[in-house]
């Protein structure tokens, strides 16, 4: 997590797995580049240490993406099926498998098929979640993939305003599992799932970094020693404080 300053970590933990057990070289040995939190100095002592072994973790790493992609392809099917049909599906799935950026992306070690994934299947839960009208299960499913989502990208904060908002107007105009409800009820359940959304999410971004500083103030993580990179330089080497 030390590295994963970039990013929230989960997709370099998914990349991770099927590695965790063939370990070739202490990080903590490489410095200054692990003091300094330098992605890139690591990235080519690593890679020094056993080139060949090296690769065959990053392919298993790309491997573990790859199948992230089909499974994405899958929920699409299957979510598409069920709220307009299997023909419908289809033409969706054919839209998916030959779109230029899932094809380039689905293939790389980075954040960005996984962030696309989970916001996916956050939003998708969502809309299955506000047409339903029998226990909240698709509550739990809709949470557990936004906080994914939140641990794998930051740029996924922006379905927090869109489940959130969505959310509270379907309470607020008393559609779909709100319907038949006072306002009053309504309104009430609502504050209740969203709290439960928001604890889940803040406990998840928390685990994911293993419970390091958590609790610190704003003063105090301005206070941090940033990590060093390309932009560093031109900020004196205080980028967090400059553009945080």
């Amino acid at each position: 997590t030390r590295l994963s300053w970039a990013h929230p970590p989960l997709s370099n933990l998914l990349g991770a797995a099927p590695s965790r057990d063939r370990p070739f070289i202490d990080l903590r040995t490489v410095h200054p580049a692990w003091d300094d939190a330098d992605i890139g100095r690591v990235a080519s002592a690593v890679m020094g240490a056993d080139y060949p072994r090296f690769r065959a973790q990053l392919f298993a790493a790309r491997e573990v993406i790859i199948a992230l992609a089909v499974a994405l392809g899958a929920y699409l099917y299957l979510l598409s099926a069920r709220l307009w049909g299997r023909r419908t599906a289809l033409v969706a799935l054919f839209f998916y498998v030959i779109h230029p950026t899932i094809i380039a992306h689905a293939r790389l070690m980075t954040t960005d098929l996984p962030v696309t994934a989970f916001s996916f299947v956050a939003v998708g839960e969502l809309v299955l979640y506000l047409s339903s009208r029998g226990r909240p299960w698709r509550l739990a499913t809709t949470t557990l993939a936004f906080a994914a989502a939140l641990c794998t990208k930051y740029s996924a904060a922006f379905l927090l305003p869109r489940i959130g908002g969505a959310a509270f107007a379907f309470a607020l105009l008393g559609r779909g599992r709100f319907a038949g409800r006072t306002l009053l009820r309504r309104l009430g359940t609502f504050g209740a799932h969203a709290a439960f959304t928001t604890g889940v999410a803040v406990l998840a971004v928390n685990a994911v970094y293993l419970f390091q500083k958590t609790g610190l103030t704003v003063a105090q993580i301005l206070d941090e020693r940033g990590p060093r990179s390309e932009l560093t330089a031109h900020f004196g080497d205080r980028l967090m404080r400059a553009v945080t």
